[in-house]
């Protein structure tokens, strides 16, 4: 489920960026994927701008290891994290 981000939110997330992906990519993924008619994704991706980036992220190690990690994709506009899809 796409989450719009406050400031203290945005910068939290971005500590958290792994790698640039495609939309085709993350439809592609075996486990945890969401389906490319998931109306979720859906509005995640219509809030993109032109120039905007997807990227992967994932929790720090100890969020994992407290049970409370959490793996996505966000939008990136201007290098500031601007949205969230929730994956796991």
């Amino acid at each position: 489920m796409p989450i719009e981000l406050n400031a203290t939110e945005a910068a939290s997330y971005k500590s958290c960026l792994q790698r640039p992906v495609s939309t085709q990519e993350v439809e592609s993924r075996k486990v945890g994927r969401p389906a490319p008619t998931n109306p979720y994704w859906l509005d995640f991706l219509a809030h993109m701008m032109e120039g905007d980036e997807l990227w992967q992220y994932s929790s720090p190690r100890e969020d994992w290891e407290n049970l409370v990690g959490e793996t996505g994709v966000a939008i990136v506009r201007d290098g500031e994290v601007v949205s969230i899809f929730f994956r796991t």
